[in-house]
């Protein structure tokens, strides 16, 4: 009799995290076993014998299947299980299987069956060949070890085909996985515009119910983006895909209304040192930002918005929820004309009957416009009325920068020489001017 090596198959089991896990349902299935090398005696017969078992990394170390199987005849063998041979797992926060193999070929049984599914390491001498174990330990031994399978990493309902050979001995299995339950999500979903981001849980396709034409970013996909018309109220079906374990099925009616077009515009000419008057679209709550559109810096439910620049240039942002809680955005970036510059002076105080010579030419390049209040259009203000006196200036940007002087008159004392007199002549009179006033010269006739 031909000897073989000793082998042994290991599953190394990691410890998974389970906590938060979705519960699935899954099907493990032993589709055949194999001697595929080293042929036993005249004709190349073989007895091969096969245990294999299966757990998952909830089943704290107990394993399951382990059944008996064996065949008889020349290599190679295909030995296909018809019982014995799966599992079915449901609800489970399983996320690993864990494989472990025992084969041997087995020499002490005589023919007679009585010990096919028993190793015998040695039987009567002269009588009968010894087994030949090909790993001589399940889990321990110098034939190398094979990793536990993941089975959620991959796709959900339907078949994956693991085909392992340990030296003269090989087996095929398979699996299949689903998450235990469907969920489309809430009853009623707003999609805004023409879209839709879905939220479903489980192992499933979508597909339309009703509500017109539309269509999915991938069928597949449970969170994926549904494209439906404006106006439309659709109902949409998450239901299991062929092949699952069960047949579920989950409704959401989705109602595409319109967001509010933001429109953003400014309603006065771009200037530096001016208040920028924003307008967006109406009927919502307005999210305002500077720099960035997270950046917040007022929320209002006004449409109009006030915005005095403190640089060179505008980076405004608008945020639009709708009643309906449809979202839309907008911004305006650009850089503010200069300003013409004025300069009246200090308020000032003329005498009555006197002119002040007020000059508010432009002290930046570019033709402008004087705007008085006064209705003069001079670039110098002859102001001889006391009062309040503005004077706008207009560039060709339509840029304004205004300043205000104040004009106001000294105040008029009185003379007074006191009543007529008579005299002598000889006689000296004094008349005085001082009495009561407050000039500072005196010019007598």
């Amino acid at each position: 009799m031909m000897k073989k090596s000793i082998f042994t198959l290991l599953a190394v089991t990691f410890t998974a995290m389970l906590f938060g896990q979705a519960p699935v349902n899954y099907q493990f299935e032993i589709l055949e076993y194999r001697q595929v090398s080293c042929a036993d005696g005249p004709g190349s017969d073989s007895e091969p014998t096969w245990k294999l078992w299966v757990r998952d990394n909830t089943m704290g170390g107990s394993w399951q299947l382990g059944n008996c199987h064996f065949s008889d005849g020349g290599l190679p063998v295909v030995f296909q299980p018809l019982s014995g041979n799966s599992i079915t797992q449901n609800s489970t926060v399983a996320t690993q299987l864990d494989l472990r193999v025992d084969f041997w070929e087995d020499d002490c049984d005589g023919g007679t069956g009585a010990d096919r599914c028993s190793y015998s390491s040695s039987c009567l001498f002269g009588t009968q060949s010894d087994d030949d174990r090909q790993n001589h330990n399940p889990l321990v031994g110098a034939g190398g070890t094979y990793p536990s399978v993941n089975f959620r990493d991959s796709s959900y309902c339907e078949w994956h085909i693991l085909d392992y050979a340990v030296g003269c001995f090989a087996f095929k299995v398979r699996f299949k996985w689903e998450y235990s339950s469907i969920d489309a999500g809430p009853a009623l979903a707003v999609g805004c515009d023409d879209s839709l981001q879905l939220a479903a849980t489980g192992s499933g396709t979508w597909s339309i119910i009703s509500g017109g034409s539309g269509g999915f970013l991938d069928v597949e996909d449970p969170n994926t983006t549904f494209f439906g018309a404006t106006g439309n109220l659709y109902t949409l079906q998450w239901a299991s895909l062929p092949g699952c374990m069960t047949n579920q099925s989950s409704n959401i009616d989705v109602d595409m209304v319109s967001s509010i077009p933001p429109n953003l515009q400014v309603n006065n000419a771009p200037c530096e040192n001016s208040i920028q008057e924003f307008q967006a679209g109406d009927g919502g709550t307005y999210y305002w930002s500077e720099g960035s559109l997270t950046n917040y810096i007022d929320t209002t439910t006004l449409n109009e918005y006030d915005y005095f620049a403190s640089g060179s240039s505008v980076d405004i942002y608008v945020t639009i929820e709708s009643p309906n809680g449809c979202f839309s955005y907008d911004s305006l970036n650009y850089i503010l004309n200069d300003a013409p510059i004025v300069d009246l002076g200090n308020d000032t105080t003329i005498c009555p009957g006197t002119f002040a010579y007020i000059n508010a030419t432009n002290q930046t390049p570019g033709l402008t416009q004087y705007m008085w209040s006064n209705g003069t259009s001079s670039s110098i203000g002859a102001l001889s009325t006391p009062g309040q006196y503005v004077c706008t200036l207009m560039n060709l940007d339509l840029c304004k920068t205004s300043d205000t002087i104040v004009i106001s008159n000294f105040p008029v004392s009185n003379l007074d020489l006191g009543p007529d007199v008579q005299f002598c002549l000889g006689d000296v009179v004094t008349l005085d001017a001082s009495t009561g006033s407050s000039f500072v010269s005196y010019l007598w006739s």
